[in-house]
């Protein structure tokens, strides 16, 4: 992506561009950027070097496939919701935010998964928030919350993947 970006914008090649993405990251100046820009909005920029600063989820519940096949869709809508459920996001301006709160998602479209992998894992501090951030998941049935597993094959080409999102 930034190498797409920084080819655009400097109206370079995607080689040159992936070479000034690498050197940034590789040298440190990328990360002393981000650094700044956090420093620059009152974050505190110890959290960037220490991640054992951030606070961790005293709950959290593997979202399991319910069958084997192909990961087809991902429903970004619904996670982000969910994720607001589970106290990562605000339905209102005066809503708390859990910072350990969140989901991390263990596989992508495309990805083959087996009955009983973990597709996600959601964290909270809240037990109570589980059921509400789950009710898109009916038991037994497709997935809905995070991922949709139901292609029994692989997509033989990339335009067949991508058709296979598209609306009726």
């Amino acid at each position: 992506l930034a190498s797409n970006m920084i080819s655009m914008a400097l109206e370079i090649g995607i080689d040159e561009a992936t070479k000034m993405v690498e050197n940034a990251i590789s040298s440190g100046i990328a990360l002393a950027k981000f650094k700044e820009w956090i420093g620059t909005q009152g974050g505190n920029t110890a959290w960037i070097d220490d991640p054992t600063l951030f606070p961790e989820a005293t709950v959290s519940y593997e979202v399991k496939s319910p069958k084997s096949g192909y990961i087809e869709k991902t429903d970004a809508e619904t996670i982000g919701i969910a994720s607001v459920v589970l106290g990562a996001g605000r339905e209102t301006k005066d809503d708390i935010i859990d910072m350990s709160a969140g989901i991390i998602l263990h596989k992508k479209n495309g990805d083959y998964v087996n009955e009983g992998d973990t597709l996600a894992t959601l964290y909270t501090c809240d037990e109570t928030t589980l059921p509400s951030a789950l009710l898109p998941v009916p038991q037994h049935q497709t997935l809905h919350l995070v991922q949709r597993v139901s292609k029994p094959t692989a997509p033989s080409s990339m335009s067949e993947e991508i058709s296979s999102y598209a609306y009726p």
